[in-house]
């Protein structure tokens, strides 16, 4: 064989191997080396779009932090997060400030792990109070306890915000007639795709 063609081969295949090597690193480079002013920008600007004021986003990236901490699936955290918007008119929930009780767990007893009673919850919500956390990290925990072992459904465990929001009925989060079956469904599934940035980047 040709000298010439050998060494030709041998550039071709090394040009190959070079971005081949270039474009796994480019991959690897993605959006989450971004410095953490430009991620803090992300999350803001996709916020504002649900017109949340700076206490909203504040609770919100709390949130995701505390379920994070907590070891939620990281696929299930944009969809718990719009469940707790959905619930919470928004991040607007009374006990987050003083309960450190992002969603609005209410106290019953011996129910609810690692909490006492706290503040009182608006009278719509029934006679309980809230249950009152020592710390976000703990009302993570519940969560996601309450999530994982409460009912007969395990939300948690399922592939879409329908199949989700069908599990939290049969749980008794919400009353699961038809109607609201389809109600909650149509908000979560309006409501994930605008806490994905929120849960990839807090």
């Amino acid at each position: 064989m040709n000298k010439n063609v050998i060494l030709i081969g041998l550039f071709v295949l090394l040009l190959v191997v070079y971005f081949i090597i270039k474009n796994k690193k480019g991959n690897m480079t993605d959006n989450n080396s971004l410095p953490s002013a430009e991620k803090l920008k992300l999350i803001s600007d996709s916020l504002d779009k649900l017109y949340y004021k700076n206490e909203q986003k504040e609770y919100a990236m709390k949130a995701t932090r505390a379920l994070k901490n907590a070891g939620a699936p990281a696929d299930k955290i944009p969809i718990m997060l719009a469940q707790i918007a959905h619930e919470t008119g928004h991040y607007k929930n009374v006990g987050s400030k003083v309960d450190n009780n992002i969603s609005g767990i209410k106290f019953f007893n011996a129910k609810v792990q690692n909490a006492t009673a706290g503040s009182k919850a608006p009278a719509r919500e029934g006679t309980a109070p809230y249950a009152h956390y020592a710390d976000l990290n703990a009302w993570a925990k519940d969560y996601l306890r309450i999530l994982t072992s409460v009912g007969k459904a395990r939300p948690l465990q399922t592939n879409t915000p329908e199949e989700y929001a069908i599990a939290l009925g049969k749980n008794g989060y919400y009353e699961a007639t038809p109607a609201g079956i389809k109600i909650y469904t149509n908000a979560l599934k309006s409501l994930t795709p605008k806490f994905e940035i929120l849960a990839k980047y807090a």
